[in-house]
């Protein structure tokens, strides 16, 4: 049986100016997340504002300092590296591990990123989850309010290839 999961940032949230991998919502205590063995369904969207200016963004990462066991995964971003509040290009990138490339969406100059990203994972050892980024240029980026992380577990069984009634 499908559960769901999610977590959403209800006040915007300045992240520590470091390089180093950072969770990205604080919405709990530690915006971890406890996950059995199984197969995950996920969806993230979120907008960072306040970023370096120098050409790069950040990279995303679904195990960020959990203890979980992240195995199979395969996800899509799709987002803009672009001034706050304005119109820019969208890219993007996929990843077939926990983190994304370092600039998840192509690098640009701006200083914000806005990133929507969707996909598939497996923990094939139960234990936490805690979504992180990892900005490619220090700077006390500020993440927007609304910004989430969703995920439902679809199978118990990481070998699972269907739910339904597939022929």
């Amino acid at each position: 049986v499908p559960v769901r999961h999610f977590i959403r940032q209800d006040s915007s949230r300045t992240l520590t100016s470091t390089a180093s991998e950072q969770q990205l919502f604080n919405g709990t205590t530690n915006g971890r997340l406890t996950l059995e063995t199984g197969v995950y369904l996920f969806r993230c969207q979120f907008y960072l504002s306040g970023m370096s200016g120098t050409s790069g963004n950040a990279a995303f990462d679904i195990l960020g300092a959990g203890s979980a066991t992240v195995g199979t995964a395969l996800y899509h971003v799709v987002g803009i590296d672009g001034n706050s509040n304005t119109a820019a290009t969208q890219t993007g990138s996929t990843s077939t591990s926990a983190q994304s490339p370092a600039s998840a969406v192509t690098a640009g100059t701006g200083t914000a990123m806005g990133a929507h990203i969707t996909g598939t994972f497996e923990v094939t050892a139960g234990g936490t989850i805690q979504p992180a980024v990892t900005l490619v240029t220090a700077a006390a980026a500020t993440l927007a309010a609304g910004s989430y992380f969703m995920c439902e577990r679809m199978a118990g069984s990481t070998s699972a290839t269907s739910l339904g009634q597939w022929d």
